[in-house]
Formats: structure tokens, sequence, C-alpha cells
């Protein structure tokens, strides 16, 4: 039954080139004429689905392509960031610009592409060329004199989209290429590769899209990691003088690159802004705006004009204006109405409407965005009234309605055709996409939600107005736990002689519990808690003697010896349930770290690594790379620590097999726990958060210890320590060293980098692993089988 899915895909799409059925709407074509020559292209949809999840061009495995110097211009930006140095070798010329004659940029090319995607390859030119100073002509040798360069793009059909960054050197290639492949003729998609060629890089690669977009790290294929790191080739990617534009030609879309197809790779800060990545109908304003300037298009007008608003002058001397400005100066408001409409209702019920629902008929190239959202903790619960779509026609949803559920920025059920769906339920928040395209239209959909919010109970008395937090008046003799700060009277019941789980974290009431006798020692657990933290929220196990100034998360001073507490995913030990995504969030006193260690893990491993189910381990830090994916069948996974005060858990299942899923067991720590002994005939060791990011300044032994007489075989499975490009070791280190007859320490290998070395043999029945990290970079540690023989 695996993927059966699959099949019922294949056979409709069978019976739809037997009927004669198109997969995909007939356009108009239009008239476009190109450097003389006359081409017809189709017309471009009025409304494309903002909504859609697959971009052409962002699965493919090359891109952007970086030359050498490149390369070594990024690692050297890197180097920087790592150790704080600010001196740079030169690297000279990493962006070429194309030459510009008077007003004009000159871009020679050939054109070796099949006839039928010439038309295509035109009308993208065209594009750049209506919208700033860049001109495209075939190549001759007559101009090459003029431009002082023998360069040229050369078009053709390869493996994908992909495209070299600026101008190349003529001594490393002639011509330069830029593939437009299969699935590549979108206007977008070629455009994009040609920004490429002009010297873009990916606008999700700028040093600033931490404010914008969060990085699934752990959901993108690990070859294609660095399509998303941020570099920069180009200042001004890096200054305000063109800001951060998630509408960008130059921006992934949500699914780019992902192991999981269900999950995303990228998603917006802001859910209504998930419409916004990887359009592919062509440049946005701040692309023309940001190829203006880089290539000074209004080098000659003057006087120059003061745009206001965030306006530039384009190549004619006038004002361009974004698209809620306009006016000579870009100084009038253009009350220009949004092409999708954005709603966020919060109101205990109602009703909600597809647009022109009471007319009788949605429009044709419409859609809508409608947000419900209640507090933490809170249940919506949306249910249908009416629903009439247009079919489902060829295996596919041309008009839809999609509910996101689980998260409102992605993943949700589509739904299309007249079958009423059922009601659906959802934790704190819910997102309504609406899309129709340019041809047939129905009634749409009426559908009525409500919003319960957390009960609350009887209050307890307090000193002094909950609109601080609450604190007794007072020290109680057993420990209170406070999940919130209230803005109404706390609320007592009767505390749990484990580690308190709550579902969601409340947004009023206090919940102060009497303690046990005992403080625990280990974190709070919160399970499907919101996305963000409340604006004040206290978790304590013991109050303090005097109420503080702001809110505090604290818990009993935990050491290193604290007893483990244990979790577990649902059913535990029996199967965990189907389609489903449980987060469990730990967190502990400011200052202290969680210790975790998973002692058993059952859980379904894909045809491609963890992409059918998959638990995520978050170290609770704000670098991308501390996380990692974790599937299949083993025991003793770990230790992983966190790097703050806080890590997070997170099981997200398919809709087929169900396996036992995982038990862990946790603590607060104070000091880290790094290294370790080791004994028995075998086993495997593995440095502290692997396969995430070892800690930094770190120095830990893990020690193998066999019996008396035997001598150890040990294995290298996995290496990535940093490596330093001077000499061996010049970041960090690991050392294997074993005792000589004189009980001294000898070093039999240094290692760092990437490659494991072959295996090697002790001379006594005891080996030390010393793993050491300097304040920077780091990796992601090693993995050794030993047996003893």
């Amino acid at each position: 039954m695996k993927r059966a899915f699959a099949t019922s895909v294949l056979l409709t799409c069978l019976v739809a080139g037997i009927l004669g059925k198109p997969l995909t709407k007939e356009r108009p074509m239009r008239k476009l004429e190109f450097n003389g020559q006359v081409v017809y292209v189709p017309v471009a949809e009025k409304l494309a689905d903002p909504f859609s999840s697959t971009i052409p061009g962002d699965e493919q495995k090359t891109d952007m392509i970086l030359n050498e110097e490149q390369k070594e211009y990024i690692r050297q930006q890197k180097e920087e960031h790592k150790d704080g140095r600010t001196k740079r070798k030169a690297v000279r010329d990493v962006l070429k610009r194309w030459t510009k004659v008077g007003g004009d940029v000159i871009v020679p090319f050939t054109m070796d592409s099949p006839t039928d995607d010439v038309p295509y390859i035109y009308e993208a030119m065209d594009h750049w060329s209506t919208k700033t100073c860049v001109k495209f002509e075939t190549y001759s040798s007559d101009r090459s004199s003029t431009l002082g360069h023998n360069q040229r793009l050369r078009f053709h059909k390869a493996d994908g989209c992909w495209s070299y960054v600026g101008r190349q050197p003529t001594n490393r290639m002639q011509p330069q290429p830029i593939s437009i492949g299969t699935g590549c003729l979108e206007l977008g998609t070629i455009a994009h590769e040609i920004g490429h060629a002009m010297g873009f890089q990916h606008e999700q690669s700028r040093p600033d899209r931490d404010d914008h977009v969060e990085v699934f790290w752990t959901n993108i294929e690990t070859d294609q990691q660095n399509n998303f790191e941020k570099e920069s080739l180009e200042d001004v990617m890096a200054s305000e003088v063109v800001k951060y534009d998630l509408k960008s030609v130059m921006h992934y879309g949500p699914y780019g690159f992902a192991i999981n197809e269900n999950i995303p790779t990228l998603v917006t800060k802001r859910p209504f802004d998930m419409q916004y990545i990887g359009q592919r109908s062509g440049l946005s304003f701040y692309d023309v705006k940001l190829a203006n300037y880089i290539y000074n298009c209004n080098s000659t007008c003057d006087p120059l004009l003061d745009c206001a608003n965030g306006g530039f002058v384009d190549k004619t001397c006038t004002c361009q204006c974004p698209p809620a400005w306009t006016g000579a100066l870009c100084n009038e408001n253009s009350n220009v109405p949004e092409t999708v409409t954005e709603t966020t209702r919060t109101e205990p019920s109602g009703e909600i409407t597809s647009p022109g629902y009471e007319s009788g008929q949605y429009s044709i190239n419409s859609a809508s965005m409608i947000y419900i959202v209640g507090q933490p903790g809170a249940t919506i619960t949306l249910t249908f009234d009416a629903f009439d779509m247009e079919a489902l026609d060829s295996g596919r949803c041309w008009d839809y309605v999609q509910v996101n559920s689980d998260d409102p920025r992605y993943g949700g059920e589509k739904y299309c055709g007249n079958q009423i769906p059922d009601p659906i339920v959802a934790t704190e928040s819910i997102m309504i996409w609406f899309y129709s395209d340019e041809t047939n239209t129905d009634k749409g959909f009426r559908a009525h939600f409500t919003i319960d919010q957390p009960l609350t109970e009887a209050p307890v008395e307090t000193t002094r107005a909950p609109t601080t937090p609450a604190v007794t008046t007072t020290a109680p003799t057993t420990p209170a736990v406070t999940t919130k700060a209230p803005t109404s009277p706390a609320v007592t019941t009767k505390a749990p002689t484990t580690p308190v789980v709550t579902t969601e974290a409340p947004t009023t009431p206090v919940v102060t519990t009497n303690a046990p006798t005992e403080a625990p020692t280990t974190p709070v657990v919160t399970t499907n808690a919101p996305t963000e933290a409340p604006t004040t929220p206290v978790v304590t196990t013991n109050a303090p003697t005097e109420a503080p100034t702001t809110p505090v998360v604290t818990t009993k001073a935990p050491t290193s010896e604290a007893p483990l507490s244990t979790l577990t995913s649902p059913n535990y030990p029996n199967a965990y349930n189907a389609k489903q995504k449980k987060v469990y969030r730990l967190t502990t006193a400011v200052g202290k770290k969680i210790y975790l260690k998973i002692d058993e893990m059952d859980i379904e491993e894909g045809s491609n690594g963890c992409n059918y189910d998959v638990l995520i381990v978050d170290l609770g830090g704000t670098d991308e790379v501390l996380q990692t994916r974790l599937c299949g069948t083993r025991t003793n996974v770990g230790p992983f620590e966190s790097v703050s005060n806080k890590m997070e858990l997170t099981l997200i299942t398919d809709g087929y097999v169900e396996r036992k899923g995982f038990k862990a067991s946790y603590k607060s720590i104070t000091e880290s726990t790094c290294g370790g002994t080791f004994g028995g005939e075998s086993g495997i060791v593995e440095s502290l958060n692997y396969p995430i990011h070892y800690p930094n300044q770190i120095l830990c032994d893990y020690v193998i210890q066999v019996d008396p007489g035997k001598v150890i075989r040990l294995t290298f499975n996995d290496l990535d320590v940093e490596y330093g490009p001077n000499y061996l070791c010049q970041y960090d280190c690991l050392k294997v060293i074993q005792l000589n007859q004189n009980d001294q320490e000898e070093t039999l290998l240094s290692l760092d980098g990437t490659s494991p070395p072959s295996p090697i043999v002790s001379r006594t029945n005891q080996l030390t692993l010393r793993l050491s990290s300097d304040a920077y970079v780091g990796g992601k540690g090693f993995q050794v089988s030993y047996l003893a023989i």
C-alpha cells in the first residue's frame, strides 16, 4: 500500500491522455518583435496561482554557478565571520559587469536552443530590455572590439535551468553558457537565469534574509544547502539601497530542493507573505530597481529627479514608483487594490465566504487569504455550509480552497468540486486560501467558524494586581509552577508528581500548582505550544520571596547529576498516529541547558532519508544548522545538549506506515555533559549533538575501555570537524590517544576536515577520543564503531 497514491495519479494522467483532456489549459498567443524578428509567445496569466508550490527551475541541481574566484571570495567572507578578522586577501573583479556603451548595457548572445524554445528566450530578453537599460545583441566580432571583450551568452538546452553569475572572464570560458532546459520556459524562470548572468544572486541568500523568511535546513537536500547560504558578491545586496524583496524573481519558492515534498524548505515570517515567494511572472519592482542601480541606467539624466517613497529614476529619466505610489515624484497614493485580499478574523465566531459569493458567482482571476487567529491554546472549528467550486479536471483543482490547519503558512488540504468538506479543527490559528484561474467559475463557498479560548477556573488570591507576574505573599513550602503572567485572576490546581506537561500555554490565566515536597530538577515540557513565545511567560518551580519586576523563567538549580525524566511519542510503545505534527518544547532556567538522549527510536524511514516520517531535534539556538532529522530504528541516539535554555522536538508523520515512535530521557544541567566512558565488546560512540553541530569551546574525552588482554579496533563512520587551511588542527581537532607503557598519553591520530581515516587497532585495551573546538564555526562531529578483539 506504500505510496499507492502515485499509481492513482499515473492512472489519472493516462486517462486524461486517452480522453484528450489537457493537463494544462491552452493559452492564447501574442506577437512579439525582438531585434527585428517576429515570434509568438503565450499571453501571460492575469493572476498566476500565488499559492502554487511548484516553481520551475528551483529543483534544478545547478541553478546558480560561481567561478573559482567567486567561491574563494565567499570562503574568505565566511572565514572573516568565523574569527572576527577584518583584513581580507584581495580578490579582484569577482563580479564583472557587462560593458555599457552610451546609455545601454550591451550583452552579446548566440542562440543554440531548440527552435521551439527561442520565442520564450526572446520574450525574457525583451522583458529585461523594456524595464532596464540592458540591450541584448546578436554576437559579432566587430562589436567585440567596441566593447573591449569577446564574451557573450550562449543560450542552449542542457540538463536543467542554470547560469553563471556576472560576466565571466574569457580566459576561463568562451562563450558563457546559460541553460534553458526542460521545464524552464516560464518567462520568470528565464528572467531568473538572465538575472544571474547580469550579476544577481538569490534573494534568500541576502545577509538580512532571516528577518523575513525561515529556512527549514533539515528538509533541504544536503548537496543543495549552498543555494540557501547567506552570501553576497555585491555590497548593494547587503545595503538598504534595495530592500529585501519577497516578490523578487530571484527568490526561491517554498519547496525548492525539499527532501520531503510535503514540507517546505522556505517559509515567510508573516503567514500572508507566503503568496509572494517564488513568483515567476517576471521581474519585480525591486528587481528592476536593483538592475537600474548597479548598471547606473540613469547616468545620462540631468537633473536627476528626487523620487519619493522608494521610487527611482530609470533610463527614461522619469520616476518609477512602487505599486502603492504614483505621480511624477512617487508622492501620491495609487489606491491600487491588492491582487490578493488579506483578512484577519479574531472574534469568537463568524462567517466567511469566497469573493463575490453574495452575487452568486466568484470572479475569474481572483484570490484571497483569510486568517483566523485565537489566543494560544484556543481551539478553532471551521465548518463549511455551502461549497461549489470548479470540479476536479485532469487530476487537478483549477479553482480551489486550501485550508492550512497545522501551520498557517503551508501544508493544508486542497478542496474543489461541490462536495462539502468535513469540519476542520485547528489549534490557535487556521489559514484559508482561495484561488480561481482565468476560465470557468461557480458559486464559491460559505463557512462559519468558532474560536474556543482556554477555560479558566476559580481565582487564587494574590497580593498585587495581576498585571505583572503573580507572586504569593510568603514563599510557599513547596515550589510553585507558573505558566504565564496573568491579566486575569490566577488558577490553582493540584501539582503532578512528574514534570509539568501542558498541551497549550494559556494566554491569560496563571496556573499555580502546589508542587511536591522536592522541587523537580527537570525542565518544563510544553507540547504544541504557540509558535512564538507569549510576551510575558513565567515558568517557575521555586517561587521567589519577592515579586520580580520582569518576567522570569527559572527552575531549581539543576546539576549534571539530576535524575532523568522521560518523554515519549503519542501512544508509545504502540504505533503513533498517521498524518500528525507533534511539537515538544522543553524549557529550563535561563543560564541552564537541557540534556537529552533518545533511548529508543522506531520511526518510518523513507526512500530518500527521512522523507516519510521524521523526528526533528532543534537545539534551541538561532543558528540554522542546530537541527537534525532522525528516523529509522536505533537505540541510544545522542546525547544532545541545547545551546540555550530551550530545546524542541517535532514528530511529523505521513499518511501511511506507523511505528512505535520514540522514548527520550532528559534533564536540566549546569555544565556540559560531553564525553564519557564506553565499554562492552562493541558499540558506537558519537560526539555531543552529532549529527547536528558540536558546541564551541569544548574539550571532551570519550574513553573506550574493553576487557584486559584485548585491544580495540576503531572504525570511523563519519567525520566532520572544522578544517584549518594553514595546518592540521588549526581550529578544531579530534585526537585519538592511547596510554603508552609509562602511562603517558600518546597521540595516534590528529584529525580535522571531513575525510574519515582507515580503521586503526590499539595496542592496549583503552583508547581516548578527545574533541576540542574553538569559539567559531564547528561541524557535525564524529561517529565511530569499536570492537574488542
